[in-house]
């Protein structure tokens, strides 16, 4: 099933996004074996998953995945460093979100996209759930 990856800067956990990019250049498969994404996906069947990180920790993957981008989307990832890189004090967390298309979550944006904090989510955060290769 197709994937993506949705990235949110955030000023606080409470907080709306102060802003939202979709990042198809980053590699979903890497980010779902990263331990710091919590699988939270409530369908069986969809592998949607979250992780909130630092603006370090994001500025990492930036660079990292930034050599993935199509020519057509170079402009984007350049953007994405960018903001990661001049935000200052502006925000604080990152957000990034791995969803199978047309998982329920997707399909709503779902209240983590929406800003809504981890813990108030209404996602139901499951232990960790090995990623099938068949």
């Amino acid at each position: 099933m197709a994937t993506g990856v949705t990235i949110l800067g955030l000023r606080g956990r409470d907080a709306p996004p102060a802003w939202t990019l979709e990042a198809p250049w980053w590699d979903e498969g890497e980010l779902r074996e990263d331990p710091r994404f919590a699988y939270v996906s409530k369908v069986r069947g969809y592998d949607d998953y979250v992780a909130e990180m630092t603006l370090d920790e994001a500025r990492k993957l930036a660079v990292k995945y930034r050599r993935n981008a199509l020519p057509w989307q170079r402009r984007a990832a350049e953007g994405l460093r960018d903001r990661l890189e001049a935000i200052g004090g502006h925000v604080k967390i990152v957000r990034v979100l791995v969803f199978e298309w047309g998982s329920p979550e997707q399909r709503s944006s779902g209240r983590l996209a929406r800003g809504a904090p981890l813990r108030e989510a209404s996602w139901t955060t499951r232990p960790r759930e090995p990623v099938s290769t068949k």
